[in-house]
């Protein structure tokens, strides 16, 4: 007896997720522009791009003071203080607000102008601006995970899928940068 309502039970959930994903994959047919962007901990990955940037920054003075020791040619010297001068003013940007306020902006701009396009036959379009590449999607079993590989790539993307409905797709992308994992979220809005 038990093992007949356990059977049932799982035939039910086999259904079910079965049903999920059939109905996950006739949502997400169709064009979708990004509406917004949110990262997760934004203020950490900011930090941690500022660390990782300030000894190449430091390595790249060092370098051009060491060069500038050695030059005689003023025209040359000249040069090179120049793009010393650029990579001090770069160090002196090199802050959180304005790096968070750079990708904020980044953002921004991107909305309305990246879209998928997920047709039925599993192929899709990714427009960035005029850029357009092309390749293949599928859905997880049970609906959850859209993963997608881009022409000439063997390497696929996997993104969650958090919610999809007639009109409104999100996603969650993550990304290992060392220690730090970065989570995008991308809202899109069906056109």
């Amino acid at each position: 007896m038990k093992k007949g309502i356990l059977l049932v039970f799982v035939a039910a959930l086999m259904v079910t997720l079965v049903s999920c994903k059939k109905n996950n994959e006739k949502l997400i047919v169709g064009n979708w522009t990004l509406n917004a962007v949110d990262v997760e901990n934004l203020d950490k990955v900011i930090n941690a791009l500022i660390e990782t940037q300030k000894p190449v920054q430091a390595e790249q003075l060092q370098q051009i003071n060491d060069q500038l020791e050695t030059l005689e040619n003023p025209e040359e010297k000249a040069a090179l203080e120049a793009i010393k001068a650029q990579i001090e003013d770069q160090v002196k940007e090199l802050t959180p607000d304005k790096m968070k306020a750079d990708f904020l902006k980044q953002f921004e701009q991107a909305k309305g102008n990246y879209s998928f396009t997920f047709n039925e036959d599993k192929s899709y379009e990714r427009a960035m601006q005029e850029n357009i590449i092309k390749g293949s999607w599928i859905l997880s079993e049970d609906g959850t995970i859209l993963t997608t590989t881009d022409e000439g790539s063997e390497e696929p993307q996997e993104v969650e899928v958090i919610d999809v409905s007639d009109k409104k797709l999100v996603i969650v992308r993550e990304e290992n940068q060392g220690d730090l994992v970065i989570k995008i979220k991308m809202e899109f809005e069906k056109k």
